[in-house]
């Protein structure tokens, strides 16, 4: 179980780094009316789609190198972690390039900008939809699954691990909503500070956790030869 975790907390992490959920998040807790609070509905759609992502990786995978044995399977999982690891860069290295310039803010998408007029169930589809689209997030959470379906533990040891990542990758959002609930006096000026500054910084935030990411999966996939 340890050393499932030393993969999947960080993932987790990078996982809860995402600057449009965080950003949709902050906007509903600042904006949308108190007795709406679409801000636990996102929380509920972004917590189903990681544990949906996760799941279902993990089973495909499971099936696919489950009759594996021996050389053929390390080289399949180890060119599968190395492939996620790859990508992981390639993502990062496009959303660089895409960073708005210095000074200027962020071209969110559509839906972020109205997204404190969303009800509870429009807020839980775009929370899920956020959570298994994206394309970070997609390929963190394939990778996770990868992970565990190569790493081979039991039921109980895959049903607890995917859990603790779903805890461990919402941790960001809950900060948010936990914070503006408990303690909105101290918590409001700070999350306004941080919905800009996430609009000035997005591409590079997002790239330093696909590089740190996508090298421990390349790590990964060199072990295992």
């Amino acid at each position: 179980m340890l050393d499932l975790l030393s993969f999947l907390l960080p993932i987790g992490l990078a996982i809860a780094v995402s600057p449009v959920a965080v950003f949709g998040i902050t906007r509903m807790t600042l904006r949308a009316p108190v007795s709406l609070r679409p801000d636990w509905g996102f929380l509920v759609g972004w917590v189903v789609g990681v544990v949906a992502l996760v799941s279902l990786t993990t089973l495909v995978l499971r099936l696919v190198t489950g009759p594996m044995t021996g050389t053929a399977y390390r080289v399949v999982a180890g060119l599968l972690m190395l492939a996620v690891g790859v990508l992981a860069w390639v993502v990062a290295l496009r959303r660089w390039r895409a960073r708005p310039r210095p000074g200027r803010k962020a071209q969110w998408p559509s839906w972020a900008e109205g997204v404190e007029e969303a009800d509870p169930a429009r807020a839980s589809g775009l929370g899920f939809a956020l959570a298994t689209l994206d394309t970070k997030n997609l390929l963190l959470g394939a990778g996770a699954g990868a992970y565990l379906a190569i790493a081979r533990p039991a039921f109980t040891t895959v049903l607890w691990s995917v859990l603790a990542l779903a805890v461990i990758a919402s941790s960001a959002l809950l900060v948010v909503i936990l914070g503006f609930r408990f303690a909105r006096a101290r918590v409001e000026a700070p999350l306004g500070r941080l919905a800009e500054g996430l609009e000035l910084n997005l591409g590079g935030i997002e790239s330093a956790v696909l590089l740190v990411a996508g090298g421990l999966a390349v790590g990964v996939g060199l072990g295992i030869f």
